[in-house]
């Protein structure tokens, strides 16, 4: 579960911990991962940071608005 998550935010969760919290279904655990979030992760794509990212998400205005 850390590899995933790691996977999904693009950086590694140092002292990251995976923790079983039940079992919900046969074959079919529960779990929390617990980890302290990078800045670099947690200011990604900001609003006023100038990213790129900024400028792509933003939807254009068009005239049937």
């Amino acid at each position: 579960m850390i590899r995933r998550a790691e996977a999904v935010l693009g950086c590694k969760l140092p002292g990251a911990e995976a923790v079983v919290v039940r079992d919900v279904a046969p074959n079919k655990l529960m779990l929390c991962v617990e980890f302290e979030l990078p800045d670099a992760v947690a200011w990604k794509g900001e609003a006023g940071s100038g990213g790129a990212e900024d400028t792509e998400t933003k939807r254009q205005k068009t005239d049937g608005e």
